[in-house]
């Protein structure tokens, strides 16, 4: 296990981690991370993991567009960040990472024992919560967090 209770951040030292996505269920799952560390206290973390470019053709073009992948998660983490800051006074930590989401998201959590609560947006309807709830359980079985939350769309 990754955190003993001893080690477990208090209310001024969490840090909620929300997954930053294009999702209507993303803006749910950051209202709620800030009205929390607005009230209890606490930071804010965001996280995107850029998926690795398939073009492997030619070297160049999948350099160029990985740089502009990553060029838009920055783009997007920076929007969201001024959000954040509306809400609460603080500005969040960014962590952009390039490859499989579940992996990187595990890294980030583990590099950063602050971290204690992964808010997710999950969505509803034919079909289903979609990969946060993979995610999360897959987080989980593994300990890296304290607990996680869903915040669903109305």
């Amino acid at each position: 296990m990754l955190f003993r209770s001893d080690d477990m951040p208090s209310g001024d030292e969490r840090t909620f981690l929300v997954v930053v996505d294009p999702s209507e269920e993303m803006k749910a799952a950051l209202r709620y991370a800030c009205r929390r560390v607005a009230r209890a206290g606490g930071a804010i973390a965001l996280f995107h993991a850029v998926a690795v470019s398939e073009f492997h053709h030619f070297k160049t073009i999948g350099e160029l567009m990985d740089h502009e992948a990553h060029t838009d998660a920055e783009r997007r983490l920076q929007e969201v960040a001024v959000e954040v800051h509306r809400q609460t006074g603080k500005f969040p930590e960014l962590y952009i990472r390039q490859g499989d989401t579940l992996t990187e998201l595990e890294t980030v959590i583990r590099e950063n024992v602050a971290i204690s609560v992964l808010v997710l947006g999950a969505g509803f309807g034919a079909d289903g919560p979609g990969r946060s709830e993979e995610h999360t359980s897959e987080l989980q079985s593994h300990s890296f967090i304290s607990y996680a939350v869903f915040c669903l769309k109305k």
